[in-house]
């Protein structure tokens, strides 16, 4: 038998359960490791939708970079649908004073951003 952690969190999708494969850092400590992996932007990727997102909502690489190297951490990490916890990092005062986000995972063993979406917040 098969004994869970207490801290990992489960999220019911549907009819099937995501556990996380670890818990998640504290917001400070995903902040911290996220504005350093961003210094070197080429540890930053993009998935499908969050290319498209980027296009779509005019969001340039450079935009992108600045947000994660310098962004802060509001709201408490989401579990992803593949057990990845999602952290979502702002930028307030923005291009013309505008606000905007990038959700991301940190993926450690890599050391890489991984781009799952980017928004403005208004």
């Amino acid at each position: 038998m098969k004994i869970k952690s207490p801290s990992l969190k489960l999220v019911k999708d549907k009819a099937k359960t995501i556990e996380s494969k670890a818990p998640p850092l504290s917001k400070r400590e995903a902040q911290t490791k996220i504005n350093e992996i961003a210094k070197e932007s080429s540890a930053i990727f993009y998935g499908t939708h969050g290319a498209g997102q980027k296009n779509i909502r005019d969001f340039t690489l450079s935009d992108i970079v600045e947000i994660l190297r310098d962004g802060i951490i509001r709201e408490d990490p989401r579990l992803g649908q593949y057990g990845d916890w999602c952290y979502k990092i702002e930028a307030h005062k923005f291009r013309g004073g505008r606000g905007a986000a990038v959700v991301t995972i940190i993926q450690d063993s890599k050391n890489k951003l991984f781009v799952k979406t980017v928004m403005w917040i208004d």
